[in-house]
């Protein structure tokens, strides 16, 4: 009896790895997996149907077939090392010893339950615990920098973009970080990953991502700076894009206040300053704004300067009327963020010679949202007297998840467009839609001041200012107090044209 126990305990222990072995199968046929492996089919047919199963089976079945260890053992990653890095199936032996001595400890504690001297049993499991961290440390020091290449690969592909390489590189990476007990590099994984998210319009997730770096960076940091300006900028970068723009600067300000005084993180706090401008510009605070990104501009690394300080700096003179868009043009290398901010000026102006020299640059370096080149070059159209294709500059945006903040942005460009083109009742009718949005949005969440202006002049071009509707006008009432408020705390470049 006791016997028939010890039989069907050891069996349930080993189904799940039962279950992956079955799935050899649909490749290999049981025969095959004998032949190579070297053990009689009678006994592949026991282990695929759950019998104990012997730590040299495995090694034979990762060895012959080029499965993946970390699967086999745990289910999880890829079955076959040939879905992932080359470089990671170098460390399935090792992994496969750590696995033989964690089953010779299991089976020595099976040992101590048939009676074996206690003395004798200690002894031996003491020795099999040492040699598992002895295993363990080497996989750890042995993992440790092909994760941090990982690592860098994967951030390389997202840059670039190529997203299909960035996954893959992905799973890779979450693959060897159970072999690694590094917190830091787990945090860059994370970081990378929250990175991944935005670039496939997962605002939402990449948040949840990014806050749980920023929480670890608090964990992590010796002095209250190291990691935490980068992590701190890139939540409240990825608050900014689903429009709680409130807590993002509450984010900032909190770091910033943290970190202050600490000169190895001069340039980090600077790039933090930056993006926290950003923020308060939507926030009714432009003055503040451009005294903070004016004393952080010089303290910012020339990478980071060329790719988003100059396009911030544009963004706040042209908010607050002190500079023209023809010197803003000559401001600064061009890349994406600069073209960006220039052809909203450009829109706002309604000035389509501008328009087509902006959108020039634009075919050489594209713009991450395909739903801005597609406002962009709808209100060229209808501008030019083309009509104006609305249809198009909504769709890419409410393919992500930015929620109502994004959803109002895409309904205020295709407001404006059909405005330019004519077609009032098309134009009321997304109007009516924004002004919906608008009023039902949640409280946390604060639209751009940029799309805010365009849906108010909408306002003012659309509807009689003898209206006789009350809903219509409120709406001509906040038209009127959002430019007495863009005229009384200095946003000079929305009074006109």
């Amino acid at each position: 009896m006791g016997g028939s126990a010890k039989h069907k305990a050891g069996k349930e222990s080993d189904q799940p790895l039962a279950r992956r072995f079955s799935l050899l199968l649909e490749r290999h046929s049981q025969a095959e997996i004998a032949r190579r492996t070297g053990f009689h089919v009678a006994n592949v047919n026991r282990y695929v149907n759950g019998l104990a199963v012997p730590a040299a089976f495995c090694r034979a079945v990762i060895e012959q077939f080029g499965v993946n260890p970390t699967w086999l053992m745990t289910g999880q990653g890829t079955p076959y090392l040939a879905d992932i890095r080359a470089e990671i199936g170098q460390r399935g032996g090792e992994l496969l010893e750590l696995v033989e001595a964690m089953i010779s400890i299991d089976h020595i504690r099976l040992g101590s339950l048939s009676g074996r001297p206690a003395a004798a049993t200690l002894k031996k499991l003491d020795a099999a615990l040492r040699r598992l961290e002895e295993l363990q440390v080497r996989l750890d020091d042995k993992s440790r920098p092909l994760l941090r290449q990982l690592i860098s690969d994967y951030n390389r592909h997202l840059e670039r973009p190529d997203l299909d390489a960035a996954e893959s590189t992905r799973t890779a990476a979450r693959q060897i970080l159970r072999l690694t007990r590094d917190p830091r590099l787990e945090l860059d994984l994370l970081d990378c990953e929250a990175y991944h998210l935005r670039r496939l319009g997962s605002y939402v997730e990449a948040a949840a991502v990014q806050e749980r770096v920023f929480r670890q960076a608090f964990g992590l940091a010796q002095d209250w700076s190291e990691g935490l300006v980068s992590a701190g900028s890139n939540f409240a970068s990825t608050l900014f894009n689903l429009g709680r723009m409130r807590e993002a600067h509450r984010v900032c300000a909190g770091v910033l206040a943290l970190t202050d005084g600490i000169e190895q993180e001069k340039q980090h706090r600077a790039m933090l300053a930056m993006v926290c401008a950003a923020i308060e510009a939507n926030l009714w605070r432009l003055k503040d704004a451009l005294q903070r990104a004016q004393l952080a501009f010089g303290d910012l690394s020339p990478a980071w300067r060329d790719e988003s300080g100059y396009s911030i700096l544009i963004g706040l003179q042209w908010l607050a009327g002190v500079t023209t868009i023809e010197a803003a043009l000559q401001f600064g290398p061009d890349n994406d963020q600069k073209t960006a901010a220039l052809m909203n000026w450009a829109c706002w102006l309604e000035a389509p010679a501008l328009i087509k020299r902006i959108l020039a640059r634009v075919r050489s370096q594209p713009p991450q949202s395909r739903a801005m080149l597609a406002y962009w070059q709808a209100l060229l159209d209808a501008l030019e007297g083309r009509g104006g294709d609305t249809t198009r500059t909504q769709e890419d945006e409410r393919r992500g998840d930015a929620g109502e903040r994004a959803n109002f942005s895409a309904l205020c460009a295709r407001t404006h467009v059909a405005v330019v083109a004519g077609d009032r009742r098309k134009a009321t009718g997304y109007l009516l839609e924004c002004a919906e949005l608008l009023s039902s949005m949640p409280s946390n969440a604060v639209p751009l001041i940029y799309s805010l202006a365009q849906h108010h002049r909408s306002v003012l071009r659309l509807i009689p200012a003898d209206t006789r509707s009350p809903e219509r006008r409120r709406l001509l009432e906040q038209a009127r107090g959002f430019f007495s408020e863009c005229a009384l705390h200095g946003y000079r470049g929305l009074l006109g044209p």
